[in-house]
């Protein structure tokens, strides 16, 4: 089976426990408007000993990861 995968360079953030759901699921869209917050690379990402992604189902999560 052939690979099809794209290089997204997705952005990640650290989740803020004080932040409701609803408005953290708004702001995860891209029409959730201004973002006041800095994105994390793949490669920040990477420098820490225990991250959790989280994500739509069908995101591209584990092919991402795989890659």
């Amino acid at each position: 089976m052939t690979s099809h995968y794209v290089e997204l360079n997705r952005g990640f953030e650290v989740l803020q426990n004080d932040e409701p759901l609803d408005a953290l699921a708004q702001r995860s869209y891209p029409s959730g408007g201004a973002r006041s917050w800095e994105q994390m690379t793949w490669e920040k990402l990477l420098e820490h000993k225990l991250v959790v992604v989280l994500g739509e189902p069908g995101s591209g999560k584990s092919e991402e990861l795989k890659h």
